[in-house]
């Protein structure tokens, strides 16, 4: 039996998500939580939260993405 996720699938999560990111192609959940979050977070908008994301994920590819995830589920 194989270990999942791949180091193969991680990276592709990780590079799937990327690639949505710069083709705007975004979801965000509208919660009775996210004002609070952005303001946590000292961001003005959802688009400074996709853009912190985005910086997040560069991070996370530079280093490595299988480096840095622990888990038995794809990212």
């Amino acid at each position: 039996m194989s270990t999942r996720p791949s180091p193969r699938e991680v990276e592709k999560k990780i590079g799937d998500a990327l690639t949505a990111l710069k083709a705007g192609r975004v979801l965000h959940a509208l919660t009775k939580h996210l004002a609070g979050d952005l303001a946590d977070l000292e961001l003005d908008s959802v688009a400074d939260l996709v853009g912190l994301v985005e910086i997040f994920l560069r991070e996370i590819q530079d280093a490595g993405a299988v480096s840095c995830y622990a888990g038995g589920h794809p990212p």
